[in-house]
């Protein structure tokens, strides 16, 4: 059996992408787009053992709005439902109300159940079964650009902090893909 080469499959790809009508393409692109970002979530939960991650940008100066999100396999986790509800919230809350206090540092939350899941909301984090939770602002060579949030249900002495410059990049990364 003859083997291919990794340059074979990228050549593939393009020729049968180039033999589509344009709104195939376009339409197959944004899918690869969406499939990658996913596939970077994934890793960010993985690396960190994370049972959900959230892709949040800066949509303005005053809200940020949710892009992505990762769930691991049999995560109890219910913030997805909460955080569904308009997939913006306002950065003066967001997190927690630190989101325009320090965009250069990370925060990460041991015991994040007392915490709400929406500023006008009754839900608690620990409603929501998260206990620990980490907020990694994204900043680009042209200012703040989001967030990435990995969430645990059990509460967590620590993260591996090693690991910022990792999710740093995959973060910003994934926020350009998601367009």
């Amino acid at each position: 059996m003859a083997s291919r080469s990794p340059g074979h499959a990228a050549d593939l790809t393009a020729r049968t992408r180039a033999g589509r009508p344009e709104s195939t393409r376009a339409e197959s692109t944004r899918a690869e787009s969406i499939e990658t970002v996913a596939s970077s979530l994934g890793r960010v939960g993985i690396l960190l053992a994370a049972d959900r991650v959230e892709l949040w940008r800066l949509s303005d100066r005053t809200h940020v709005v949710l892009q992505a999100s990762w769930q691991a396999a049999g995560s109890v986790t219910s913030v997805e439902s909460s955080t569904a509800r308009s997939d913006q919230l306002e950065v003066a809350w967001f997190p927690w109300g630190l989101g325009n206090v320090r965009p250069h540092e990370y925060l990460f939350v041991r015991n994040a159940g007392p915490l709400p899941t929406r500023a006008r909301g009754s839900q608690s984090m620990a409603d929501a079964s998260v206990g620990s939770s980490l907020h990694v602002p994204l900043v680009s060579s042209e200012g703040p650009a989001g967030a990435l949030c990995a969430m645990w249900t059990e509460e967590r002495e620590g993260w591996p902090f090693e690991k910022l410059a990792k999710l740093t990049e995959i973060g910003l990364s994934a926020l350009d893909l998601a367009g």
